[in-house]
């Protein structure tokens, strides 16, 4: 049963990312199609491995596989549209074996476009004709929006199975490395999310981007500047350890749930200390990444061993990528503000070389936040 429990998950996990890659462009969007033919690719995949229909269960979040039984649909990126399927009356779908990747297809479609369907009934059913296509944006997206999701189902693999997902984790680093703004021609890019979930991806994106970029800039290359990419991206993975309703809450915290977040980095380096093949590196920064220079920060290990520059490096860009999206509580930061709150911690709390490197000599023209519900310039 391990490999029909492989292709659902799978299938899931491509469900999930075609359904956000469609809902942020139409479907004549390169984003949209390769995301799609991936769905279904994964749709006749797992097809090939069962022998009954499947049935999606939106209600309690399952898939349930024939002989196989319900399997617990655990991708972080599909929270959404199982609720959007729930408030568009779609709390069952029947997959039919036989064109399973179309009538996956259609039911990324009917969430979408918010129709409803019947219980239980083939998505393809009763609609001889397709939805009307929503009207192609003129722009092109300069992120891709199926990045965050993939991120965070890399996060869960660790976390859950103790396996370190390389090559997943490589492509995303080169996704990372090819995204548009060198910061010194063209202005870096930043992503922004509302949802709590991809917003911690997307911090995670953005820390990885300008941490890579400023590396470039000291003269890094190699395992030097790949590994510190890597560390970037891993770096707040402990924060799936600490309950949703504490860290992805808008109300004020108590000092109870403060306290509970800043174990955050402990959790991330436990995690990757256990889990084998991952770089020691990437749980190093995980533990360092919010030990300031002096012996502040934390979490407070009675040293006065000061992190590391991979850590301090990164340490500078999480600051400005916090400051310069926005956060449940206020607006983005606007450029200039951004840099002199850099420039004030200067020496206090980041370390100076790192804050000089990045606002110096990586980001001479700053940088543009772009949103995953729209491509949105904030500055």
């Amino acid at each position: 049963m391990s490999g029909v429990h492989h292709a659902a998950e799978a299938f899931l996990g491509a469900l999930s990312r075609a359904y956000h890659s469609a809902r942020l462009y139409p479907g004549r969007h390169p984003a949209t199609r390769t995301q799609l033919r991936a769905l279904e690719e994964s749709a006749r995949a797992l097809a090939a491995v069962i022998d009954d229909d499947v049935e999606l269960s939106l209600a309690d979040a399952t898939l349930h596989v024939g002989a196989a039984g319900r399997i617990k649909i655990q991708h972080p990126g599909a929270r959404e549209w199982i609720e959007r399927g729930i408030e568009s009356g779609n709390r069952t779908a029947l997959l039919r074996r036989e064109h399973l990747g179309t009538d996956a297809r259609t039911l990324v479609e009917a969430l979408i476009e918010g129709r409803p369907l019947s219980p239980g009934r083939d998505p393809q059913a009763e609609a001889p004709e397709p939805p009307p296509r929503r009207e192609a944006r003129t722009e092109e997206s300069p992120l891709d929006p199926a990045l965050p999701g993939r991120l965070l189902s890399t996060w869960n693999v660790l976390r859950e199975k103790r396996a370190y997902p390389g090559e997943e984790i490589e492509a995303i680093a080169m996704a990372v490395v090819r995204q548009r703004g060198d910061g010194l021609v063209e202005p870096a890019l930043l992503y922004s999310a509302r949802d709590p979930l991809e917003a911690l991806a997307c911090h995670a994106l953005n820390m990885a981007r300008l941490a890579y970029l400023a590396g470039r800039q000291r003269g890094w290359r190699g395992e030097d500047l790949s590994g510190m990419l890597n560390a970037a991206l891993w770096c707040d993975v402990g924060m799936l350890e600490i309950p949703f309703s504490v860290w992805g809450s808008e109300r004020k915290l108590s000092a109870a749930e403060f306290r509970l977040i800043r174990k955050h980095p402990i959790h991330g380096a436990r995690l990757l200390l256990t889990t084998p093949d991952a770089p020691l590196l990437a749980a190093v920064v995980a533990f360092d990444h919010h030990r300031r220079p002096g012996g502040c920060g934390y979490p407070q290990v009675g040293s006065a061993l000061d992190p590391g520059p991979a850590a301090l490096l990164i340490q500078a860009a999480d600051v400005y990528a916090a400051l310069r999206t926005p956060r449940t509580f206020r607006p983005a930061v606007e450029e200039p503000e951004a840099r002199r709150l850099m420039s004030r911690l200067r020496d206090l709390r980041l370390d100076a070389e790192a804050v000089d490197l990045l606002l110096e000599q990586t980001l001479p023209q700053g940088s543009r936040v772009v949103g995953l519900d729209a491509p949105v310039t904030v500055s």
